[in-house]
């Protein structure tokens, strides 16, 4: 597949255009100011070096692109639990009698077009690859799911052929919602080592938080009946509480801060937010002065963290409690989302400042 072709893909995905941007600059690629650039500027490249680099940056977002993650750890990381649950995870990819299966591994990396999306289930997830080595195991998987998308568009600029229906008389914008299909590529990713498990929750094109929750559930399901029904036991994990995180992130003096969103003593709540993406919160008079108006009285719930990537991206980490947590005693969060990622290493590090 040629590098045009695979862009064209992650636009349809709606990866971030800025973190290809580096991606392909990191290489040692031409970019361009926006997709449509970018696109014509390829459509005219034939280079299977290029082709190559952008096939990698494509899977680079397949594991490492945006995503809500969901954090869990076995209770007692012992061989026992360890091997019981990597035993689970192959058992979901290999026993699987997903009517689907065939299609979607014959598309595999890649997302299947369009007209196909429409003919297979929405929401019904497919084990479509799997990789296990000495630390972890991975298993992907992948499924459909409708999106709305809303549009407006400038009546001049709609070409009527001369007949503009007499009921748009006067209207000066005409706001048109789209239906269709985009693809997701989950992964629940288990450690051997730590004993934690992720379950992480593509971005795919317009997700509501509400599709994510699902998503996640529908997962965590089909690992707990595995252990059920299959082993006989009770799954051995306990979910992760990232709470205390939010205000360890923010004291914590790397990074910056792009956005807090937090409940004071005097009552208000209040959400704070970096225009430039190089600022940090910490340091604007304004954040500093109001904290000192009420003595730092505040409970934080919301925080969104930025750190430089390998190859040049914002790396972004975001725990969102939701204000209602700070009337509740035990408040708890056990997700994040993760942006920015090109490699690995960015996905590990920005992991390792929630574990």
């Amino acid at each position: 597949m040629r590098a045009y072709d695979i862009l064209s893909l992650l636009r349809d995905k709606d990866v971030s255009f800025r973190t290809i941007q580096h991606g392909l600059t990191h290489n040692g690629l031409a970019s361009a100011k926006g997709w449509e650039a970018a696109l014509d500027y390829y459509n005219e490249i034939y280079d299977s070096d290029s082709d190559e680099i952008v096939k990698n940056l494509y899977l680079s977002q397949l594991y490492y692109g945006k995503r809500t993650v969901y954090f869990r750890r076995l209770s007692d990381v012992n061989d026992k639990n360890v091997k019981n649950t990597v035993d689970v995870i192959n058992r979901i990819f290999t026993t699987t009698k997903h009517k689907d299966i065939k299609t979607y591994k014959n598309s595999y990396p890649y997302i299947l077009d369009n007209k196909s999306l429409f003919n297979l289930k929405l929401n019904n997830p497919c084990p479509v690859h799997i990789d296990d080595n000495a630390n972890e195991i991975r298993v992907v998987m992948t499924y459909p799911r409708a999106y709305k998308q809303r549009d407006t568009f400038d009546i001049n600029d709609i070409d009527f052929d001369g007949n503009q229906p007499k009921q748009l008389d006067g209207y000066e914008e005409i706001i048109g919602i789209k239906s269709g299909r985009a693809q997701s590529f989950d992964s629940i990713l288990f450690n051997k080592l730590n004993g934690v498990l992720q379950i992480q929750i593509d971005h795919s094109r317009n997700i509501n938080n509400e599709e994510i929750d699902n998503a996640n559930l529908r997962y965590w399901n089909m690992i707990s009946n595995e252990f059920n029904t299959w082993l006989k036991i009770q799954s051995p994990f306990k979910k992760i509480n990232l709470f205390d995180k939010i205000n360890e992130l923010y004291v914590s003096g790397d990074g910056l801060i792009n956005t807090l969103s937090h409940s004071t003593g005097t009552g208000s709540v209040k959400k704070e937010r970096m225009r430039r993406r190089d600022e940090d919160l910490r340091r604007e008079k304004f954040h500093q002065v109001g904290l000192q108006a009420i003595n730092g009285d505040t409970n934080n719930y919301n925080i969104t963290k930025q750190w430089d990537g390998e190859c040049g991206t914002a790396l972004k980490l975001t725990i969102d409690a939701g204000v209602a947590a700070i009337s509740q005693s035990n408040p708890t969060v056990n997700c994040a989302i993760i942006e920015g990622c090109i490699t690995e290493s960015d996905f590990n590090f920005l992991v390792s400042k929630v574990i």
